[in-house]
Order: structure tokens, then sequence, then C-alpha cells
């Protein structure tokens, strides 16, 4: 469906700069974005945590699955979990499509997973040494860079950045609360999340 965007421009002073998008599809506001822009200024301020970039096995070492992989590792996922509800559950409408059809569906996953923007590297749980797995804070790696060439533009690459900054926010934070899965949940969407880009 189409989607229109509304820009309002909420002030231009002499260091910031605020626009509120309102993002309408059918007439009805489906996206709020606000964003304030600041004028480059040079800052001795660092802000950032000890990266675990050494830790974890680099993204050339880890499977990127094919397009068909990934839709039958979904397919049969699907097909598992939905072989263990009882027939009182409601049914996933995912579900659904995926017990009427399953061709078309695979090849629905494959074609969709083929065109994604983003390229999303995995690091499994067994990947991460043992001292890191555990604590109060879940933690998930992944690695991720655009799919393709983009411009060398700096805000280019921080238009990439915000896109895949709205991915693997609700898996991470699901994988701490143990007694739900995956497939307890037919939707999930992040409603509100902040980026800082403290310099370009």
């Amino acid at each position: 469906m189409p989607v229109v965007y509304s820009v309002e421009i909420v002030r231009d002073g002499r260091s910031f700069a605020t626009r509120t998008v309102r993002s309408l599809q059918k007439g009805a506001v489906i996206f709020i974005l606000t964003a304030s822009f600041h004028k480059p200024e040079d800052s001795p301020l660092r802000h950032s945590m000890p990266s675990p970039v050494h830790l974890i096995p680099a993204p050339e070492t880890l499977h990127a699955p094919t397009p068909d992989e990934y839709a039958k590792t979904i397919y049969q996922r699907i097909v598992k979990a939905s072989s263990q509800t009882t027939p009182e559950q409601k049914v996933n409408p995912i579900v659904v499509r995926a017990r009427e059809n399953g061709e078309e569906f695979v090849k629905s996953l494959s074609e969709e997973f083929a065109s994604r923007p983003i390229d999303f590297r995995y690091v499994h749980k067994e990947q991460v040494p043992a001292d890191r797995r555990e604590g109060e804070t879940y933690r998930q790696y992944v690695w991720f860079k655009a799919n393709g060439a983009i411009s060398e533009d700096p805000k280019v690459h921080i238009v990439a950045l915000a896109y895949a900054s709205d991915h693997h926010l609700l898996a991470t934070s699901l994988g701490w609360q143990s007694r739900w899965s995956a497939t307890d949940i037919s939707v999930m969407v992040s409603l509100d999340h902040s980026i800082y880009f403290h310099e370009v």
C-alpha cells in the first residue's frame, strides 16, 4: 500500500533543527519519527562500549544461507511448531498459509529473503566464549552490512544503519524471556527506539 510522508518543521534554530515525520497509510498514521540535527563541531567526548569483535567469529567465517535454504528452514520450523499445538490454541495466519500451499509459501519466503537490503550473519550461542554467555544482560551478536553497493556519502550510510537498527531488538529481548518462544507470538513490532549519531 502507498505510504504518504507528512513532514513538519518543528524548529530551525541557530544550532539545532528538528523535524517530525508522520507516515500515513490509507489515512492512518503507522509511524512517527522525530529527528533533531545539530551543526557539526569538534568534541572530545567519546561514547562506546568495549568492542567484542575480537571475541566472536569474523563474518566471513559464518554460514550465509541461500534464499532457498532460508525458506525451507523457516517452513520446517513453522510446520514443526504447528504440529505441537492443541486444538484449543488459535492457529497463526502464517501457519495457515504454510499448511495450505507449502510450495508457494517456500517460494515467497525465498524471494523475500533474496530481496532483503541488509545481509545479516548470526553468531550462534556456542560460538561465543562461555564467560560471555551468562550474566544479567542477554546479548545477541549479529554482523550486518548493506546487501550490495551503496553510495559513499556518509549520510546514506546513516540511513542504512537506521534502517538496520530496527532488526533484532525484539529477538534479543525475547531471549531473556525463557518462558516464551517465537512460536508463541504471532506478531512482534518495535514501537519505540532511539538512535544517536554522535559523529559522521
